[in-house]
């Protein structure tokens, strides 16, 4: 038997099987066929129901056109945030995916990363900061919203603008340490990981703090890519790449970690060929070996090679797996020179309802414009607006003497889960970037009479200001929001015309549902067309589109005047017999008193659909761009060096087109 301290994955993967077994028992339970225990996992839209015309064109570097990008919408019908640096894991008998929000307008690499001089945001950070978003499934395919995070020291207030989460059990505890990748943060450059700490999956997560290592450790080393999994006989582990921090080599660091799961306890280092090891590192393991998996150094680039290595243990030797030597560097063996046009940048282990480990690699898909990527080859920067890019993974398969199958990149595959799927693969939605000054897009559908009353449609929709990384990561902070707002008119058979301005506070960067309750609920039969405009002048407003679900519905996009219907196609919209609420908040912001020069922060907690915000210091709208990065639009604000001028009452407006509600006033103090 294991020791209790080293069950951690294998522990719960065997619970899970247990409970199975216990309902029907052996490996096909009576009352489900093993049909129901395979994932549908969607990347692509193929057929393509808008063929390609999604108004926003590729970098003519990329030649090979999967379809389209699935953005894979959650059970309430708004895309899954979550979709660059993820973890996905299997805990207390359900899948949980963690990873940096997207949808306020958080660019990845610009301007986050000292590349190259930044414009505009001092210290460089991110554009907006929406913080982390937890998704729970049963199936791996409907992922429910669970829980937002915005870390913050509860002295100052300051809020941490951590990414790359990776999650791990800790038996010995009995709880979840999330390793984060804490850069923008510090505003110093310094790279930093820190850890965070729950007693449930989805939080409360404690404050960042430094790893408890028992051994010493140049923090360098433990930065910035990482991969932890958890090994047959309950240790965990961790790879972090770019080794060139220390030493100038393109070393690969493996670690053990500390029981607790809060630092690492040994080390050990890989010396791959040059290279192509060095960032989107995943550390897996499957039937007896373990698998270091990467790319070249590739910053942001639009679609990337990936390789691996292989060793029986994660401390080697390590193999190259074309030729079996363990010579130092270890040549890595190709899978992919593209990735299906993206990045990998992880690898989780995830249990079957036997308990067996399988893989996914998760992959970070950078929306290539001819504007943003003009040239054509792959290593250029990619547009670092990641709202769009969907929930992007790849199952690794592997031959009978252990090495990984080259990558086949499909639309669908196929993954083996732990529970019975609630239902069949959801609809798959792409955006579709259509409105502006000159263009606008249309659904018109029947109702049939007799059913249940309209009081309220929800169309998923987004924002979008140019990029403009110009592939140096040098980028200026854009507007964070369009210049006009979103125009909704909706027109029932009876003759009755609705009309809604939908400010662009309330559009999300990512398709999400903004409520238009109808004045009065609509309780006939007939025809009903849904229009939406705008009149901006600085970008574009879009929406989800899918297959066409609503019965005879017509998707139509006007461009300058002229019209054109995708027959196949259909706008997302959802329909409710009940008028949607406004917002309410579910954790106010905290006063802080802090010295001058330092950073303090302040965020706010909420609930409810087409959420936006507005913060003010003393009754006046503080503009953008702001604080650390734009952030006077998002749900926290953070200040750097702050002043004199600084100190007064802070409140946030926090809205949708339903309502309004105004936290309590908070108040910064800046002593000298």
């Amino acid at each position: 038997m294991k020791p209790a301290n080293q069950r951690a994955f294998w522990s719960l993967a065997a619970a899970a099987v247990t409970a199975l077994v216990a309902c029907g028992g052996g490996d096909e339970p009576a009352d489900q066929p093993a049909s129901s225990y395979v994932a549908t996992i969607l990347n692509f839209i193929s057929p393509d129901p808008l063929s390609g015309e999604n108004g926003l064109p590729t970098s003519p570097a990329i030649t090979n056109n999967y379809g389209g990008i699935n953005l894979v919408m959650d059970v309430d019908g708004d895309a899954v945030e979550a979709t660059r640096e993820n973890d996905i894991r299997f805990f207390e008998g359900a899948y949980y995916l963690y990873g940096t929000s997207q949808s306020c307008g958080s660019f990845d690499y610009s301007p986050v990363v000292s590349m190259a001089p930044l414009s505009n945001t001092t210290p460089a950070s991110r554009y907006r900061y929406c913080g982390l978003a937890i998704y729970k499934s049963d199936d791996l395919m409907h992922w429910k919203l669970a829980a937002r995070v915005l870390p913050q020291d509860p002295s100052t207030g300051k809020v941490y603008a951590v990414k790359k989460p990776r999650v791990v059990y800790a038996p010995s505890t009995r709880d979840y340490v999330m390793w984060v990748h804490d850069k923008g943060s510090e505003g110093d450059g310094t790279p930093r990981i820190k850890i965070m700490t729950a007693s449930t999956p989805i939080g409360p997560w404690s404050a960042p703090t430094s790893p408890v290592n028992s051994m010493t450790v140049d923090e360098a080393d433990l930065y910035p890519d990482m991969s932890i999994n958890v090994g047959p006989d309950g240790s965990a582990w961790m790879a972090t790449s770019h080794g060139a921090f220390n030493g100038g080599s393109d070393a690969v660091n493996l670690w053990r970690l500390t029981d607790d799961r809060r630092g690492v306890a040994a080390k050990s280092v890989m010396q791959p060929d040059t290279g192509n090891l060095f960032g989107g590192i995943g550390l897996s393991y499957h039937n007896g070996w373990w698998y270091l998996t990467g790319t070249p150094i590739c910053g942001n680039c639009i679609a990337a090679r990936f390789g691996y290595a292989m060793a029986r243990d994660p401390f080697g030797p390590w193999i190259s797996p074309a030729s079996g030597s363990n010579a130092s560097p270890v040549v890595v063996t190709t899978l992919s020179t593209t990735s299906g046009n993206a990045q990998p940048v992880g690898a989780v282990m995830l249990p079957d309802r036997n308990g067996n480990t399988n893989v996914l690699v998760t992959l970070a898909r950078y929306r290539s414009s001819a504007t943003a990527a003009p040239g054509t080859t792959l290593s250029q920067s990619g547009d670092d607006n990641f709202a769009l890019a969907g929930l992007f993974m790849v199952p690794l398969t592997y031959d009978s003497s252990g090495q990984i199958l080259p990558l086949d990149i499909q639309p669908t595959y196929s993954f083996p889960i732990a529970n019975p799927k609630a239902a069949e693969a959801p609809t798959p939605y792409q955006a579709q970037l259509a409105i502006s000054s000159t263009g606008s897009v249309s659904q018109t559908w029947t109702v049939a009479a007799g059913s249940a009353p309209i009081a309220s449609l929800m169309p998923s929709v987004f924002q979008r200001t140019p990029d403009s990384s110009r592939g140096n990561n040098r980028s200026p902070v854009n507007a964070p929001m369009l210049d006009a707002p979103l125009r909704a008119t909706l027109e029932l058979p009876d003759g009755q015309i609705y009309s809604w301005s939908i400010d662009p506070h309330n559009v999300a960067w990512a398709p999400h549902r903004v409520p238009l309750n109808l004045p009065t609920p609509f309780t006939g039969g007939g025809r009903i067309k849904l229009t939406l405009s705008t009149s901006a002048t600085n970008g574009s407003y879009g929406v989800a589109v899918g297959p066409s679900t609503l019965t005879d519905g017509q998707y139509a996009v006007t461009s300058s005047g002229v019209s054109k219907g995708y027959p196949s196609a259909g706008m997302y919209i959802g329909i409710s017999s009940t008028a949607a609420a406004g917002p309410t908040i579910t954790a106010q912001p905290r006063s802080v008193t802090a010295s001058a020069g330092t950073e303090v922060g302040f965020a706010v907690m909420t609930d409810g659909v087409g959420v936006g915000y507005q913060w003010q210091r003393n009754g006046v709208d503080i503009p953008s761009p702001s604080g650390l990065a734009n952030e006077a639009t998002a749900p926290s604000l953070r200040l750097s060096n702050v002043t004199a001028a600084d100190a007064g009452v802070y409140t946030v407006i926090v809205s949708n087109p339903v309502g309004t509600v105004t936290s309590i006033p908070v108040q910064l103090v800046v002593n000298p």
